[in-house]
């Protein structure tokens, strides 16, 4: 904030210094005016000067045009030009430019069509003032040569005024420096005055301004008994024992606010009229309230809870109790009251712990227990009922083979399905580190699908790739990458029937990615089904996925690998009518060249 002294100083600086701008403004525009004056009459006497001398071979040139007569108006030139000071070129009377100086063979015999020369062969002289390439500011001449009392010809003069403006600078500059130091001097002397008549002023501003900031150590100097310095007394008696009243207070209240604002648990406290006293930042986030903890102070704590009075007054705050508040933002929050008797009633103390992610993770873990227990279920009954028929009452050996083999087949799927579990769990937990190096998408492709071909061949199924990228590189994990290929060509294979066909599809995408696209003609997935493909367990058709022996973690496990990888994977389709995996992955360029899209398919019938 500016100080008083200053303000007087600068106010009357300001003033001096518009002045001095207007009286330079105005010395300006008339020192250039009378330059520019001076400028243009003597251009104008030089303009007519030439004229004179070029009027009686300019008219024979009008009407001859013989090389003797064009020489005399060079000469003309060359003795009168110097005088001017200026480029000059000569027009005849249809405007063809008969002479230039300096010379300029290139433009002799052209056609001048400039407007001040069409003003000048009409006998008005014409003038115009800008900027000439060479010269800079310049101001062009055109006068008329007049003969025996015709217009014969014009004469067009261009000079420059640089030398005039560089004087008019010269003048400026000097004036601009006396101004200057007049200025300064003014503006000292009348600094020195104002700190004088506001410095008592100022020092009791200093001590009110650091009282209001909680600091009672700042004393005010006092000037004499008059009115300003019992002022200055009184006020050095306020802040002695303003201090020493408020240094017990501020030093609890700040130990009681640190205390809160660091807290994990978001704290309330709630006076016994249900209005909120304290609330720390914790609990502002939790409650997912806007604006700080002194916007909420003073008002009702049901108001941070959206609850009714009747059912925060008789219920949250009135006795000791915990339960679960479900807010807006879709946090779970566990609150815990405890009432705090006071003067004239009973207030409270309320905790509140997000147990969101607890809540989450029990949720999961129950869900995935069951569906653990669901999938372990059916081939453990299988194999023990198998078992069960074996020991009680043996069959021939051809159908305790096949028994046996049942009972091979569910261990197998069992297997399988631990071998996932575990695997998936690792990538979940990072256990399963990346392998990264810059891999050809091509091969990785054309290698899942040539070891495929003899399962789709046996299967009666045509596989198709289209390698519309064989450029196409990414920085990711072969092996990783690989068994997402192998669990979406996988699903393919079971879910096409005979006769089908399925296309494996490589090339750019937008934003610098590559794209893999296994689009199959099988049995399709209704949309509402096309996200929770890549649950855990989830099938759409759950029968039909066990009887192909599916664990249901195949396209969950590739999907983990390419979030890993920072690509995307979806499904899309239509019932009945085909399913397409979209595997979207960054693409990379390899050795220092851009990845370059190229076109190659091959089809492979089954």
């Amino acid at each position: 904030m500016m100080r008083l002294w200053t303000k007087l100083a600068v106010s009357l600086g300001l003033i001096l210094v518009f002045a001095f701008e207007a009286a330079g403004a105005f010395v300006f525009r008339s020192v250039e005016g009378a330059h520019l004056e001076r400028f243009s009459r003597a251009l104008a006497a030089q303009g007519e000067l030439l004229a004179f001398h070029l009027a009686p071979y300019v008219a024979r040139a009008s009407g001859e045009r013989e090389d003797f007569v064009l020489a005399d108006i060079d000469n003309v030139l060359k003795n009168l030009s110097s005088l001017a000071g200026a480029r000059v070129q000569v027009l005849g009377a249809d405007g063809v430019i008969l002479a230039a100086s300096p010379p300029d063979f290139g433009a002799v015999g052209l056609r001048n069509t400039a407007p001040e020369a069409k003003s000048a062969l009409a006998g008005m002289p014409a003038s115009r003032r800008g900027i000439q390439e060479g010269l800079g500011r310049a101001e062009l001449l055109a006068v008329p040569i007049e003969h025996d009392g015709a217009t014969v010809g014009a004469v067009l003069l261009v000079a420059s005024m640089e030398e005039m403006y560089a004087d008019v600078g010269r003048i400026m500059r000097l004036y601009v420096a006396s101004a200057a130091l007049a200025l300064g001097l003014a503006i000292g002397v009348a600094g020195l005055i104002t700190r004088a008549i506001a410095a008592p002023v100022e020092a009791l501003t200093r001590q009110a301004e650091a009282m209001m900031g909680g600091d009672f150590g700042v004393r005010v100097p006092v000037y004499g008994e008059d009115e300003i310095g019992r002022l200055a007394r009184a006020f050095n008696t306020l802040a002695d024992r303003l201090k020493d009243a408020l240094d017990a207070s501020d030093r609890e209240r700040r130990r009681l606010a640190s205390i809160l604002t660091h807290m994990s648990e978001g704290v309330l406290a709630v006076d016994r009229e249900g209005r909120l006293t304290a609330i720390n930042p914790k609990a502002i986030r939790l409650l997912g309230l806007t604006g700080s903890a002194e916007r909420w102070i003073g008002r009702p704590a049901e108001a941070a809870f959206g609850l009714a009075p009747e059912e925060a007054e008789g219920s949250l705050f009135s006795r000791p109790g915990t339960f679960l508040f479900d807010t807006p933002e879709g946090r779970t929050v566990r609150v815990t009251t405890s009432p705090v008797a006071e003067a004239g009633g009973t207030g409270a103390i309320v905790v509140l712990v997000d147990v969101t992610e607890d809540k989450r993770l029990e949720a999961r873990q129950k869900a995935f227990v069951a569906d653990v227990s669901h999938e372990l279920k059916t081939p453990l009954t299988t194999i023990k009922s198998h078992v069960e028929a074996l020991l009680d009452d043996p069959p021939p050996p051809e159908v305790q083979a096949k028994f046996l083999a049942t009972v091979a087949r569910e261990t197998d799927r069992m297997i399988r399905l631990v071998g996932d579990l575990l695997f998936l769990a690792r990538l979940e937990g990072e256990a399963a580190p990346l392998r990264r190096v810059p891999l050809s998408l091509e091969r990785l492709v054309r290698g899942a699908a040539e070891r495929f071909r003899p399962a789709f061949r046996q299967a009666g199924i045509a596989l198709a790739l289209e390698a519309a990228g064989a450029d196409l590189w990414a920085d990711g994990d072969w092996d990783m990458l690989d068994r997402v290929l192998d669990n979406v060509l996988s699903n393919a294979l079971k879910f096409t029937p005979a006769g089908g066909r399925v296309t494996v599809t490589l090339g750019p995408a937008d934003g610098g990615a590559a794209e893999i696209r296994v689009e199959d003609t099988g049995i399709g997935i209704p949309e509402e089904a096309r996200e929770r493909v890549f649950e855990r367990f989830y099938r759409v058709d759950k029968a039909r996925s066990r009887a192909h022996g599916g664990s249901g973690l195949g396209l969950s496990i590739a999907r983990e690998i390419v979030e890993r990888h920072g690509g995307t994977i979806r499904a899309e389709g239509r019932p009945g009518g085909g399913t397409a995996i979209v595997i979207r992955l960054p693409a990379v360029a390899k050795a220092g060249r851009a990845p370059e899209a190229g076109r190659e398919a091959s089809a492979w019938p089954g």
